[in-house]
């Protein structure tokens, strides 16, 4: 695959927050482009952080393991995403905290970003709670 169809990763990248108060960096499209450049797939991974020490460590990260990032946006008003994990009955509860840097995506700059490449495929998590 070449670089101009490569895959495009769209949506968090976020921590989870756990009850110890350790976090992990996640969400399901930055793991989906994570695991795509460990397979040596040069993804495109659109999402948006806070102007915040969550959001260099997110973009340190990426730049650390090769990524493309391009797509990652900076927010100075809405902060670095986070998912407070609690374990209930010994398994993990998610639960995902409002008005994330992520959910304030500037859809012009992913359409101008978009818009200069070719991609072989998209992914994109859907939030279940926009299922209901």
């Amino acid at each position: 695959m070449n670089d101009e169809q490569r895959p495009l990763i769209f949506g968090e990248a976020l921590f989870d927050v756990m009850p110890d108060g350790s976090c992990v960096l996640g969400g399901s499209p930055f793991n989906v482009a994570w695991h795509l450049q460990a397979f040596g797939l040069r993804s495109l991974m659109v999402t948006r952080v806070g102007d915040d020490e969550p959001g260099v460590e997110v973009l340190a990260a990426m730049t650390s393991w090769g990524m493309d990032i391009s797509g990652g946006q900076r927010d100075d008003v809405s902060p670095t995403g986070q998912v407070q994990v609690e374990l209930v009955g010994g398994e993990p509860t998610f639960h995902i905290l409002p008005d994330q840097a992520y959910d304030h995506l500037d859809v012009g700059q992913v359409v101008n970003l978009v818009s200069a490449g070719m991609f072989s495929l998209m992914y994109h998590a859907r939030d279940p709670e926009f299922a209901r």
